[in-house]
């Protein structure tokens, strides 16, 4: 199951990382390799931290992305490997018991949302838009 929904997000990471790796001047690079860096701390130091937002954008939209699935667990796999989106369903469509699916939803959505303003907290993601609150063309 984690073999399946790592191969069916994986583009998506993949689409979001690419222009932010791409966007790096590799003449920093080559200035650290000439400075006597090594590879691994040529990565970390140079490279790691201008390519942070953008690895962080798409690893918190290929979170929000597997949390919606239910289809492929549902498919691949077992009653041991339920997901949260799964036990909504259940307890809604089997169980016919609404009060623990919306919770169940209302969970979900609460823990997506402290997961996406833990994200921009820990990586200024919504600053490299212009600002939190700024509007275009009016700030």
């Amino acid at each position: 199951m984690i073999f399946a929904i790592t191969h069916t997000l994986l583009p998506l990471a993949v689409i979001i990382m690419f222009p932010v790796l791409n966007a790096v001047n590799r003449s920093l690079v080559s200035a650290a390799r000439t400075l006597g860096e090594g590879g691994a701390q040529t990565f970390w130091r140079v490279y790691f931290p201008l390519t942070m937002r953008g690895v962080a954008t798409a690893g918190l939209l290929v979170f929000i992305v597997a949390l919606s699935l239910f289809i492929t667990p549902a498919l691949l796999g077992g009653p041991a490997q339920t997901m949260i989106g799964q036990l909504v369903i259940e307890h809604i469509n089997s169980y016919q018991n609404w009060r623990v699916g919306s919770a169940l939803a209302v969970l979900l959505t609460l823990m997506t949302m402290l997961a996406v303003f833990a994200g921009d907290w820990l990586f200024s993601l919504s600053s490299a838009m212009g600002g939190r609150f700024e509007t275009a063309g009016m700030g």
